[in-house]
């Protein structure tokens, strides 16, 4: 693109979104690198320590002993988006909650009342959830989710999380 006629503030938006990309991606290989050479025993450590933060959060979970965190820890997989990526749309099968570790997400939740008030909408951010109930019951999303800007999330799916239990 260097040689493009492309306007300042497009540039600009370009070179922001490269960085942000290109930082997330740094990270991602070092922890993913980083996880590859260490022992299990290591592996089980610091996942814990980066995911049990955000696991003790919930009233469900904190009562759990700290072996039992470090087990979810292990089940526990990143996902970025970008904004306007759809997570999940209501009618969906709900098999896995997230937990919002950086960025915004909208919850959009249909109230089927008149065109013009259609819609609940709901602003997540970091330590919110989305879908815990799933965790335990089997059912359909209600909402539909939206990051409405770059988002890392934690997923636990709830076959793994089942598993471990």
């Amino acid at each position: 693109l260097g040689g493009q006629d492309i306007p300042p503030d497009l540039r600009q938006r370009l070179d922001r979104y490269f960085a942000y990309a290109t930082d997330i991606a740094m990270k991602n290989w070092s922890r993913q690198n980083t996880m590859e050479v260490i022992s299990k025993s290591l592996q089980y450590d610091l996942q814990t320590q980066l995911v049990g933060k955000w696991l003790r959060k919930f009233d469900f979970l904190d009562c759990l002993p700290q072996r039992h965190i470090g087990r979810i820890g292990q089940i526990t997989d990143t996902i970025f988006c970008a904004p306007g990526d759809a997570l999940f749309s209501e009618g969906d099968a709900a098999h896995e909650m997230l937990i919002v570790a950086r960025g915004f997400v909208l919850e959009i939740r249909d109230l089927g009342s008149t065109e013009t008030v259609r819609a609940g909408v709901e602003h997540r951010s970091s330590g919110d959830t989305l879908g815990e109930n799933c965790l335990f019951i089997r059912e359909v999303r209600d909402t539909t989710a939206i990051a409405s800007t770059h988002c890392e999330l934690l997923s636990v799916r709830r076959d793994k999380f089942q598993a471990q239990c």
